[in-house]
């Protein structure tokens, strides 16, 4: 456990604990945050990758008689699948982004928490004997945790962003993979 840790448990009053709390919970937004950009990193390369394997196949069918005729049939299909896989890319791109967004707010939002949390520790370290909390100090306090609030709001309109381009991504590849590949399995099918 480090200092902040303890000192967060440490100080005493409803605010400072519930500070405390939010303060887990923001911790733990981020692990969940992390976890969401590295699976749509993972989703973003392997719609590149297909993308990277799909058009030499292309390609190299085009080099064949029999197959250049079942893919000339089929290429509408081919390129519609194409498209998919391209706006599954660019959705998990533009989904990671505003994942980077939410941290950044999310960051202010837990530097605004710790800053509040500090003037009271720094005031009961210096005044261990008083009980009451001086004006100014509960006005930066106060300062401090309505601007963790203004950006606790900000970024929970971004999160839902996040999730609805998330879910598009995941949806347009698997469409683009079932229009791409029952193409494929049409093309190879026409060919014997």
């Amino acid at each position: 456990m480090n200092n902040d840790d303890i000192y967060f448990r440490m100080l005493d009053g409803l605010s400072s604990k519930e500070n405390f709390l939010e303060k887990e919970m923001l911790d733990s937004d981020v692990h969940h945050l992390e976890v969401r950009t590295t699976f749509f990193d993972r989703l973003a390369v392997l719609g590149a990758g297909t993308l990277a394997i799909a058009i030499p196949f292309l390609a190299s069918g085009f080099q064949s008689d029999v197959l250049r005729h079942a893919i000339q049939a089929h290429l509408c299909t081919l390129r519609i699948s194409m498209l998919f896989v391209l706006g599954s890319l660019l959705m998990c791109l533009v989904h990671n982004y505003l994942v980077s967004m939410a941290v950044t707010y999310l960051s202010k939002q837990l530097e605004s928490l710790y800053h509040a949390a500090n003037e009271l520790r720094v005031f009961r370290q210096k005044n261990p004997g008083l009980v009451q909390i001086p004006d100014d100090t509960l006005a930066a306090v106060t300062a401090h945790e309505n601007k963790a609030k203004m950006v606790g709001g900000t970024k929970g309109k971004v999160i839902p962003w996040c999730t609805t381009i998330g879910i598009s991504a995941v949806v347009c590849l698997v469409i683009g993979y079932f229009i791409g590949l029952s193409s494929i399995f049409s093309i190879f099918d026409g060919v014997k």
